[in-house]
């Protein structure tokens, strides 16, 4: 039995992910083109290895999955999981069984992905690099209705207000600049509109990505990664940009969206389903990392990401809580089931040199200077020669031009995703345009019908 969208609780819609990306109207739309299902208890909903093009969310009851191995998973409502789609992918990867009588949210999978993909990665909101309307919507409502801040703690945003220093800033300025390792602060949007650009390699000239309006923050990355800027932000218009220092950034913003968990709680936590992630160096992780554990150092999370499996609970864990907790803000920020361990693990008795050239060699900081590595008894752990000292700079040549290619590649293939959302735009809009005729002609068709009956009766 079909329940009418307007009749679901559009909050509740928008915590879904990816849902949770869209803005309110977005939200709307996508629910007037989806449908709500009652569904009885031991009907199945969709097999393992179907292979059809509809998103399925859990708004009631209970809903079991299950794999041809054995495998079997309960989903109920009010639950992080919950939050996320069934058994997404195609074919599809489980079975879904309603055990009780359950209402399912039924979404068109590629309408799903053109409007989700309509917007910038992470929390950049994408508009048109030609609209100059501004919307005059709350900044600090539209920033609390972000993905990631979503729930904040109300005593953490009146700290917050207290913490921004506010600055007017003409059209053109600079907010950030690419390359900049310098800056430490994060900034959200009060009063007008910013412009991401990144420069073209070949041309020299800056190729515009996004398009900020009010009540977007942005900056996140590069305060958690401690990478440098990358990608430089202008005001596209006279307006005002607040600012907050990167720890008051990590103790009011990321913390408190930060779970932790003790090595007590993971007792009672289904094994199977936890996956340990160390966001520690290489040599780190070998010395006395958690067996089976992945290694991702922290600046390389976001290349990571997109390989993990979204129905696991992802334990993130460093030598320092406050280490882990910024890679787990990038977890949670991508919709991932995530803890922090409490405590940590403890530092490796290792030579601290290792680990300080191993974070010089993957984050592709300057070379460091000889002078600043104290020496050992150990060969591998010091620099010592002329000939160590020239395949150290050969190694740091290559990790360049390793980088200059992979920015090159990036840029390119930034300018065919403008290229394609334009397109898509533009199809987007004959689309419409078809459907308002269609159902004109349906209108027409009825009216005809009821005038034919009417003299028919005659």
């Amino acid at each position: 039995m079909a329940v009418a969208p307007k009749n679901v609780d559009i909050n509740l819609v928008r915590k879904l992910t990816p849902l949770d990306t869209l803005t309110r109207s977005k939200v709307e739309e996508v629910l007037e083109k989806s449908a709500v299902q009652k569904i009885p208890a031991g009907r199945v909903l969709f097999k393992e290895g179907d292979r059809d093009k509809w998103t399925v969310y859990l708004l009631q009851g209970t809903v079991e999955l299950s794999a041809e191995s054995g495998k079997k998973e309960t989903i109920k409502p009010g639950t992080n999981i919950a939050l996320r789609p069934l058994a997404k992918g195609v074919p599809r990867p489980l079975t879904a069984m309603a055990k009780s009588e359950v209402n399912v949210l039924i979404i068109d999978t590629e309408l799903l992905d053109l409007m989700v993909n309509w917007n910038a990665p992470g929390s950049i909101e994408v508009s048109d690099f030609d609209s100059e309307d501004e919307d005059d919507d709350d900044w600090m409502t539209k920033f609390l209705n972000s993905n990631a801040f979503i729930q904040l703690p109300t005593s953490n945003m009146q700290a917050l207000m207290m913490k921004l220093e506010e600055m007017p800033m003409r059209k053109g300025k600079m907010v950030i600049k690419e390359g900049d390792s310098i800056d430490n602060h994060y900034y959200i949007i009060k009063q007008g509109q910013c412009i991401v650009s990144r420069k073209d390699d070949k041309t020299g000239k800056q190729v515009p990505l996004a398009i900020l309006k009010n009540g977007v923050g942005f900056g996140e990355e590069a305060l958690i990664t401690g990478a440098a800027r990358g990608a430089t932000v202008s005001m596209k218009t006279d307006g005002i940009v607040l600012k907050l220092v990167k720890d008051d950034f990590i103790e009011l913003l990321a913390k408190p969206l930060i779970h932790f968990i003790t090595d007590k709680e993971l007792e009672a936590v289904d094994s199977t389903d936890v996956v340990y992630i160390d966001v520690r160096t290489k040599v780190e992780h070998n010395a006395n990392g958690i067996d089976g554990s992945l290694n991702f150092p922290i600046r390389t999370i976001r290349e990571n990401i997109a390989t993990l499996d979204p129905e696991k609970h992802y334990i993130v864990y460093s030598s320092e809580e406050n280490r882990a907790s910024s890679a787990a803000f990038l977890f949670i920020q991508q919709g991932y089931e995530v803890s922090v361990l409490r405590k940590g693990v403890g530092k490796p008795d290792i030579d601290e040199a290792l680990v300080e050239a191993e974070e010089a060699a993957e984050n592709e900081s300057p070379p460091l200077r000889i002078d600043d590595i104290e020496t050992t008894g150990s060969n591998e752990a010091s620099l010592n020669g002329d000939a160590s000292i020239e395949q150290y700079q050969k190694q740091l040549a290559i990790s360049e031009e390793a980088r200059k290619k992979a920015e090159m590649m990036v840029n390119k293939l930034k300018m065919e995703l403008q290229k394609t959302r334009e397109i898509a735009q533009k199809e987007s809009k004959i689309a419409k345009n078809a459907v308002l005729i269609a159902r004109k002609g349906e209108a027409r068709i009825k009216q005809l019908e009821a005038e034919l009956k009417e003299l028919k009766g005659g």
